[in-house]
């Protein structure tokens, strides 16, 4: 932004339309005084139109030029021009916002912004815009704001905090907490940018300020986390009247960089002294509640009880029994079969992982993948199936068994290892089974996600010769431009669409057109969850290629899958291929 003198209010009058205004001392005073003025100052026509503004405006980033801004629109830099736009009343208003100077430094301003009534008849009502910086050169001690939404940071949250509980303390009086977090904020800053991210943040920010009192405390501890301190609310209809509230305001459409975006919340609610008698515990508390309130479908509050304490200590538990497996090599590979449709034959096995705990008894992956996930433990997890898997299917092989592929799924935190090429290479290399033999099931959000790093890297595990097969088609949010692009050999249809066909609830569109698809595009189709003679006839009427579900075969271990190869339900020929009576 050029260096310019700001023009005096005479001149700055004469921009717009000959607007005249008479004052009791000369405008060029005027200009002194409020050059001189270490805040920000701005004078404005009802309608928007910038009659004044100071030299103070040189020092903001993203500020229009003083002299060529002709609306206060153009003056204001975005984050000021968006919060007045969620002001309830606009022209009459006092709130905290973060500005960021030229040299990068951040600073909150007290924003006023009021009324300049009209004196005399005739003359034209203006609005003043006086923003007032807390943020002391001199001062060393830690900042009370978040530099983003000017709302209050960690340190003045617990201030607040210990003054509320002290207080609660002495007078018998309930503190009452509630931790925000808005539901899959991640996907807008991968799909839109951090840019919009931010946008996100500062309007709900906004949305929190209007929906609470001016005595309540709204914080910001970090990324898309918020802390709600309520003043004097106990009652527990209060609570969800506001909670009720709350995520009420914040589902309302935000416009963000052009594209209309509707945010949910989940939010858990924490009381003192009833859940915790310090700060650390009714933050923890809270936490923990919110953190149900996402487990349990998100865009809902959930106030804490002890219960949920018992199942964090359990899932405690639980990842600390889980490395202790991976030491003491505690997992056990199922195998399901998948059949071609036609002929009957086995064409592949599904290794399926299972966790034979100690005490527990074999535990389904449904109770310890996401934990998995979650600690990081899946990469050590994932590798372990991978490999053994490869394993035991050349074992097979050597000994005459013809069962086409196995099928190792993947989760999206393994596949984006830095070196998960290289794994696949090794888990090959180690067992020796050719690249042909195996198949990797990828999810089919993955394929929307950094595209061209997963493109890279499928292409080169395709070029190896293993087959690609996108798992649960449907249930996500593909483009069919980016389906294309990808090296996949095969789509396999989720269960929720085969729930039904084939009976009077017939509800097969979803299917039949993804097993059109499928053919179009020259993959394979491969429906799961088959459990019923009437969804496999109907999957055969309509061209599915192969099958996988309870119907043919339940998972099984290696025991019981070879004891079912060498019984009479299966017919081997001479070259050893399996096919199920």
């Amino acid at each position: 932004m050029p260096k310019t003198n700001p023009p005096s209010l005479a001149s700055r009058a004469s921009l717009h339309g000959g607007l005249a205004f008479e004052f009791d001392f000369p405008s060029a005073s005027l200009e002194v005084l409020a050059g001189k003025m270490p805040a920000l100052m701005a004078l404005a026509t009802t309608e928007g139109a910038l009659i004044f503004s100071n030299g103070h405006f040189e020092l903001l980033d993203g500020a229009g030029d003083t002299v060529e801004s002709d609306t206060e629109a153009g003056l204001f830099p975005a984050p000021l021009r968006l919060s007045l736009t969620k002001q309830a009343n606009p022209h009459d208003t006092v709130f905290m916002q973060a500005l960021r100077y030229l040299d990068g430094s951040e600073h909150i301003y007290e924003i006023h912004r009021f009324k300049v009534p009209a004196v005399e008849e005739g003359r034209t009502e203006l609005i003043c815009t006086l923003g007032v910086c807390q943020t002391s050169p001199t001062n060393t001690s830690p900042p009370q704001f978040d530099p983003l939404t000017g709302l209050a940071n960690r340190a003045q949250l617990y201030e607040q905090l210990r003054r509320a509980i002290d207080y609660g303390r002495a007078h018998r009086e309930c503190v009452t907490v509630m931790m925000l977090n808005i539901d899959r904020f991640k996907n807008i800053n991968d799909s839109l940018g951090v840019g919009a991210g931010d946008d996100v943040l500062i309007q709900i920010s906004e949305i929190l300020r209007n929906v609470l009192r001016d005595n309540d405390t709204v914080a910001r501890l970090g990324s898309d986390e918020f802390i709600l301190l309520l003043d004097k609310v106990d009652n527990p209809h209060h609570i969800t009247k506001i909670a009720d509230k709350i995520l009420k305001a914040i589902g309302q459409p935000l416009n963000i960089c052009g594209h209309e975006i509707t945010c949910t919340a989940s939010l858990g609610v924490s009381q003192f002294p009833i859940h915790g008698d310090s700060i650390d515990l009714l933050l923890k508390h809270a936490d923990e509640a919110m953190a149900r309130a996402k487990s349990e479908g998100k865009n809902r509050y959930k106030i804490y009880t002890a219960q949920m304490s018992e199942r964090t200590v359990d899932a405690l538990l639980m990842e600390n029994d889980l490395r202790r497996a991976l030491e003491q090599d505690e997992f056990i590979l199922f195998y399901q079969p998948q059949v071609h449709l036609r002929t009957g034959k086995i064409i592949g096995l599904e290794a399926l992982i299972r966790w034979q705990h100690k005490t527990k008894g074999v535990i389904s992956p449904l109770d310890f993948i996401p934990l998995a996930e979650e600690t990081g433990l899946i990469e050590e997890v994932g590798a372990w199936v991978l490999t053994h898997a490869c394993e035991r299917f050349h074992h097979w092989l050597k000994h005459g068994l013809s069962l086409g592929k196995v099928a190792v799924n993947l989760s999206a935190r393994q596949f984006r290892q830095a070196h998960f090429a290289e794994t696949v290479v090794e888990a090959l290399n180690k067992s020796k089974l050719p690249p042909q033999y195996l198949e990797l099931e990828i999810t089919e959000s993955l394929t929307m996600q950094d595209t061209d790093e997963v493109l890279q890297t499928l292409g080169y595990l395709n070029k190896l010769g293993l087959s690609i097969a996108i798992d649960d088609f449907g249930t996500g949010y593909s483009s069919l431009s980016y389906l294309k692009k990808f090296p996949v050999n095969k789509l396999k249809i989720d269960r929720t669409f085969i729930h039904d066909v084939g009976s009077e609830l017939d509800d097969g569109a979803i299917a039949k057109s993804i097993i059109d698809l499928a053919h179009n595009m020259s993959m394979l189709v491969v429906a799961e969850g088959v459990e019923r003679l009437g969804q496999s006839r109907w999957l055969y009427d309509q061209g599915c290629d192969q099958v996988q579900g309870y119907y043919f075969c339940k998972p099984l271990s290696e025991n019981e899958l070879l004891k079912l190869l060498y019984s009479e339900k299966i017919f081997r020929d001479s070259n050893g291929d399996c096919f199920i009576v």
